[in-house]
């Protein structure tokens, strides 16, 4: 199912610290956050499965990286940019899924962080992306054997 992401700017709380630390990118934090709220808007975020496990509300590093290469923003600092979605990454705007990956230009999944662009007066969520549990099907010992793994 397809669903988008919508916030109104004046309702967001970017983060406790509104750091104006530049990165390597040459991109301050809050320029990063506004970016990723940028990116939040644009891009449409699935639920998607791999090896039988359910994520929710994800979107590929392929997806991220296509939208970023035409983000006007990016394009004029000249930063690379895998070094722009890593340093989002880093200050939390997404995440890989089950944080095994930094940010690829690969299908695997991300999802924005519920905690960064959490509308105001609403609790704070620092988990990582939500995946179904309930819909991983029992495995007989011969899928298992057979090499399946999560990720």
């Amino acid at each position: 199912s397809l669903r988008w992401v919508h916030f109104q700017e004046e309702s967001i709380v970017m983060s406790d610290s509104d750091s104006d630390e530049y990165h390597g990118t040459g991109l301050t934090d809050q320029q990063l956050r506004s970016l990723g709220q940028r990116m939040m808007n644009s891009i449409p975020v699935h639920d998607r499965t791999h090896n039988l496990r359910k994520y929710k509300n994800v979107f590929t590093g392929k997806e991220a990286y296509q939208w970023m290469a035409t983000d006007p923003q990016i394009v004029e600092t000249g930063a690379r940019i895998i070094d722009v979605g890593n340093e989002m990454m880093k200050i939390g705007v997404f995440d890989h899924v089950t944080g095994d990956h930094s940010f690829k230009n690969k299908d695997l999944f991300y999802c924005f962080r519920p905690d960064l662009f959490r509308i105001s007066g609403a609790p704070s969520n620092p988990s990582r992306c939500d995946f179904a549990s309930d819909e991983i099907p029992n495995l007989s010992g011969e899928q298992v054997r057979s090499g399946l793994r999560t990720i």
